[in-house]
């Protein structure tokens, strides 16, 4: 088995996400376990993009399922392979659709949050 050496950097992120009950957004796959056939299926929806492909899912579980752990590795390896990513979570005040601009507040808000590998943090 390999060893993974950590940096200081990253296991501090790490252990001061994980202790504020958050999902770390760096080293997530050195903590990542049992994950592997959801993992393959979505790294496989990257891989149909960069080809050309359209793909589009919807993450679905209970709170505390892991949701948000996964697509934090998604988004992580979809930065290292080039891709843009930005992300919004959705509220009564961001939606898809709305009567009240809520469709533009969730667009305005995922602009102000594209990240790249540049700038992998997305704030600007």
């Amino acid at each position: 088995m390999a060893k993974l050496k950590l940096s200081k950097k990253t296991s501090t992120a790490l252990i001061n996400s994980l202790g504020a009950g958050v999902v770390p957004r760096v080293g997530v796959e050195h903590i990542a376990v049992g994950r592997e056939k959801e993992l393959k299926s979505l790294l496989q929806n990257l891989d149909d993009i960069a080809e050309g492909v359209a793909a589009f899912r919807f993450i679905i579980g209970n709170y505390g399922s892991g949701k948000s752990f996964m697509l934090q590795m998604l988004r992580n390896r979809a930065i290292e392979q080039g891709f843009v990513v930005a992300d919004a979570d959705l509220s009564t005040e961001r939606r898809l659709a709305g009567s009240n601009n809520e469709g533009l507040a969730t667009y305005r808000e995922l602009m102000s949050h594209l990240s790249t590998k540049t700038r992998p943090d997305g704030e600007h």
